[in-house]
């Protein structure tokens, strides 16, 4: 069993604006923040003008411990069965980079939109779908400090629709994520029915 929630805080709330802080506050609310858990900022929604932020645990969090008026949350338990030949719409906000010479700790962004959409049918490949249609769009630079390093992390928006080939692979995904910078709001695969 999966849990699914949606933060919507209002954009003048004090919730942590940056990834890394959103990460810590969501792994204070689990009761085992050692498990994999994914989260998404949305875009600012110009009608209501708020920030959400899309998450998803294996654990039920504890939002309860947040405990403002101006964050609300809206959580669901799911467990998802997935067959073959399933079709979905599908949002990715992955962290498409390629290993330079082949040494992993060096990753290069991939800044253009063919490299991009070849990365994202690569990990279709590996993480068992096909991607039926995408269109990708760039976000905004992420920059943390991990150790002592200095990260910066160039992510797209991948959004279309997708066909489960592989259903055992397809379950991994989407339980522990797509990609590098999962610590840093990307790799959640999220779904709708087409």
């Amino acid at each position: 069993m999966l849990y699914l929630s949606k933060i919507s805080v209002s954009c003048e709330n004090s919730l942590p604006n940056n990834v890394v802080d959103v990460h810590k506050l969501i792994k204070s609310v689990l009761p085992n923040p050692s498990k994999r858990e994914l989260f998404r900022i949305e875009p600012i929604n110009p009608k209501s003008f708020s920030k959400d932020i899309i998450v998803q645990t294996q654990d039920r969090p504890a939002w309860e411990k947040l405990n403002s008026p101006d964050i609300q949350v809206k959580s669901k338990s799911i467990s998802p069965v997935f067959d073959k030949g399933q079709v979905f719409k599908f949002r990715l906000r992955g962290n498409p980079t390629k290993d330079e010479n082949g040494i992993r700790r060096i990753r290069r962004a991939l800044l253009t939109k063919d490299e991009q959409l070849t990365w994202i049918s690569r990990k279709a490949t590996e993480n068992g779908f096909s991607i039926k249609e995408a269109q990708v769009s760039n976000e905004p630079l992420i920059k943390a400090q991990h150790k002592e390093q200095c990260l910066i992390i160039k992510p797209a928006l991948f959004e279309g629709t997708l066909e489960i080939t592989d259903v055992k692979l397809f379950n991994n995904a989407f339980l522990n994520g797509i990609g590098h910078s999962k610590a840093f709001g990307c790799g959640l695969l999220s779904l709708a029915v087409k």
